[in-house]
């Protein structure tokens, strides 16, 4: 027996759609699973071990490997059946069959009932990849109506995995296929339905929409980064649309750290938009917050004046003095000229005294700046409510100012806020030496 047919023959049914009361499922040793169902007046044990074959309508089996075996046992009000079946001589299977505690030759039993048991067998995952490629030879909805039937996510998965790898969808199938995998109830299943998909539904454009629905619909921050990440790195999300959902997707990730994480992925796929800044303004955390907009400077991904002011519009939102200094203070090297005022609202808008002079005084190192820029600076300087740490900016600028009288003005100006005598002193003399 190969390893992956093991592992298929111990997928068992977490519930058992379509027949009532849930069953409770459980491995009872290795390459062995039980399903076990139980209530007032009825009782069924399935228990069954080895590489299970079905024949081809589902109705019976066509083969069990040597060793391996299915009883089932059921207790009615009305009658309690039990049946083994194992395989026998030449690859034939042998029957065992008990109505009421006597045996009873199998030709005589309820055919009917019998076709149930196998159809929970199947349920449960026998024979699922062979069985999953037998309803799709019938078209993608017939395997969309067993999937639907089907309690186990494992099981549901392993349909709808064989579905998109041996078929192509219509637009309709795969609409309803993404609706189909929002009903698998495991976070990392799901993810792994949606991955197999992905090149089928983003090609079509009416399944876009959906299929970013479910991937919405993953509750595990992880496992919907997980499927998110991987759009962006293998570049699947360059049509217009599948990067806007993508983006609404990555809106709804919980996980601060993880949505920046997809953030920088989708950063390094493709070109960006405002939109996606209004994106990065949603990430909690201060922290992954300046992350994303820090990759951003060193991938120089704010080359255009646009892409700038709206990432210095999102500086704004960065709840940290220190955190929003920081990236500041690297965007200060890819400072646009154009874009200055944009640059020096978001500055003025730092709480700290001590981190918005820090930032103006790393800006004070490009010796590019031009004049005008040198003025909003100074002009800038006035919003440090620390006497000190406004003193300490002005005597930074006073080489660059010296022998411009329009700047001087400015810094005289500026000097003239400086609360403490003694501070103020120090500004003015520093631009007298």
């Amino acid at each position: 027996m190969t390893m992956r047919s093991i592992l298929l023959s111990t997928l068992v049914l977490a519930t058992l759609a379509g027949f009532g009361t849930p069953a409770s499922a459980q491995h009872t040793g290795f390459g062995t699973s039980r399903i076990v169902q139980n209530e007032p007046g009825y009782k069924l044990d399935i228990t069954y071990s080895g590489e299970i074959h079905l024949n081809d309508d589902d109705t019976d089996i066509r083969s069990i490997s040597s060793g391996g075996y299915i009883d089932i046992l059921e207790n009615t009000r009305r009658d309690d059946r039990r049946l083994r079946i194992e395989p026998g001589s030449g690859g034939r299977l042998v029957y065992s069959y008990r109505l009421n505690g006597k045996t009873t030759d199998w030709a005589e039993a309820d055919r009917a009932w019998y076709a149930t048991m196998i159809l929970r067998i199947a349920r449960a995952g026998i024979d699922a990849e062979a069985r999953a490629e037998r309803f799709t030879r019938r078209g993608a909805n017939a395997l969309l109506d067993e999937v639907e039937a089907i309690g186990s996510s494992g099981v549901k998965t392993t349909y709808m995995l064989v579905l998109f790898d041996k078929a192509r969808l219509s637009t309709d199938e795969l609409v309803r296929a993404a609706r189909v995998a929002q009903e698998i109830p495991s976070s990392g299943d799901r993810t792994r339905v949606l991955i197999a998909s992905a090149e089928q539904s983003l090609g079509a454009f009416d399944a876009i929409m959906p299929y970013f629905d479910a991937i919405r619909s993953i509750p595990s921050s992880g496992d919907k980064t997980k499927a998110l990440v991987y759009l962006a790195e293998r570049k699947m999300l360059e049509e217009k649309a599948a990067y806007h959902a993508a983006l609404q997707a990555g809106a709804s990730i919980p996980s601060s750290g993880d949505r920046a994480n997809f953030l920088v992925s989708l950063a390094d796929s493709r070109d960006l938009d405002a939109e996606y800044l209004d994106v990065v303004s949603t990430v909690p955390s201060s922290g992954d917050k300046t992350k994303v907009l820090l990759h951003l400077v060193e991938r120089r991904l704010l080359a255009s004046r646009a892409m700038y002011e709206a990432a210095m519009h999102t500086a704004a939102t960065i709840p940290s003095s220190g955190d929003r200094a920081r990236f500041l203070t690297a965007a200060a090297p890819a400072y646009l000229e154009a874009a200055r005022e944009a640059f020096f609202d978001a500055v003025r808008g730092i709480p700290s005294s001590g981190d918005k002079m820090g930032v103006l005084i790393a800006l004070l190192d490009d010796t590019t700046l031009e004049a005008s820029s040198l003025a909003m600076l100074l002009e800038t300087a006035r919003s440090i409510s620390s006497s000190g740490d406004k003193a300490r900016v002005l005597i930074a600028a006073a080489p660059r100012v010296a022998g411009n009288d329009a700047l001087v003005d400015v810094y005289l100006e500026t000097a003239n806020t400086i609360s403490s005598s003694g501070d103020q002193k120090r500004a003015l003399s520093a631009l007298l030496n």
